[in-house]
């Protein structure tokens, strides 16, 4: 039996679409804020791996488009398929594809909150099950005197109490703020990871098939079913609000929470035919341009970098066909002599 899906793409359009979602990412890291690097850290924001640099996401994003390029021009060759010049290619990896909306939904602050929530509420159980042990020694007894002092049983019960709490308090404050479709989302969420665990768990026979196990299968199944149809709807409903109102309103009912950052193609798009109004917020004209031409200045050097790549691999191609005629030759002489 044929199994449905849709038709799997070919390896040249896989390379094209990875080319240009990689361009894309460059915009988008330059695009980034303060606070879209470092805002979204949970808990202690002074503790763990620091967040990424500006820089340091926009160098790694060049890197990994060069390489998709070298990938979309090698496969390219060996459609016998002839790429434009690197400027057009440029221009039409801004705009291709660029409306996808294939792929996992994204957490935002408040999925991610809950996840920190349920490991702090871990190891605050961990604590007070030390705490109330008599056979675990309280930390302080054994410190030695090098490195952190630790804390006593009670005062880290204390300590991740506090953590729990201020955890709780900011998802009540995002929650408030997400539009009604998010709400009911997270609620589909909770469900299906429900479902899904269930599942596993009668497949590994980690339960029993019993009637009232099945019939909270049903149920969930049943529960997870009207959630999507409700989270459509909603969906739909507010994408009709938003058209029917104006745009300035529109754009200032949005959520911090929900907000996702410029679209790129459109971004690229209206800079190519013209000037969008945020520019000229709070900006004189000789500002507007003086930043535009520090933009100009990025693409050119882009394009130069680019152009000597472009040049790089068309020597590399000449040296492979002159490889191949070698080992050729080599073989036909070997033969002769055989």
């Amino acid at each position: 039996m044929a199994s449905k899906g849709r038709t799997p793409l070919s390896a040249l359009e896989k390379a094209k679409r990875k080319a240009a979602r990689d361009y894309r990412r460059i915009a988008e890291k330059r695009s980034l804020t303060y606070d879209d690097i470092y805002g979204k850290r949970a808990g202690n924001k002074n503790m763990g791996r620091k967040p990424v640099s500006k820089e340091e996401q926009i160098r790694r994003a060049k890197k990994q488009f060069l390489k998709s390029l070298s990938e979309h021009r090698a496969e390219a060759r060996k459609e016998s398929i002839d790429l434009p010049d690197i400027k057009s290619l440029l221009r039409e990896y801004r705009t291709y594809r660029a409306n996808d909306s294939a792929g996992r939904k994204s957490a935002d602050r408040y999925l991610i909150l809950k996840k920190h929530l349920k490991k702090e509420n871990e190891k605050l159980l961990q604590a007070q099950r030390e705490l109330e042990s008599d056979d675990i020694p309280c930390p302080l007894e054994t410190y030695s005197g090098r490195g952190r002092k630790p804390m006593s049983k009670r005062e880290k019960v204390k300590y991740l109490s506090d953590k729990v709490t201020e955890v709780v308090l900011e998802m009540e404050e995002v929650y408030k703020k997400v539009p009604e479709s998010q709400k009911i989302y997270y609620e589909l969420r909770d469900a299906r990871l429900e479902l899904r665990e269930l599942r596993e768990n009668l497949k590994n026979q980690k339960l029993a098939p019993f009637d009232d196990v099945l019939a909270a299968r049903e149920e969930l199944e049943q529960k997870v079913s009207e959630l999507e149809t409700a989270y459509n709807e909603q969906l739909k409903l507010e994408k009709k609000e938003s058209k029917s109102k104006p745009l300035q309103s529109s754009t200032s009912a949005l959520s911090p929470t929900t907000t996702p950052l410029p679209s790129v193609a459109t971004t690229l798009s209206n800079s190519e035919n013209e000037v969008t109004e945020e520019l000229f917020q709070n900006r004189s004209p000789h500002q507007v341009i003086d930043n535009m031409k520090q933009d100009l200045a990025e693409v050119e050097e882009e394009i130069k970098r680019l152009e000597l790549l472009e040049e790089v691999l068309r020597k590399k191609e000449e040296f492979i066909k002159k490889r191949k005629l070698i080992k050729q030759g080599i073989e036909n002489i070997q033969n002769k002599i055989i």
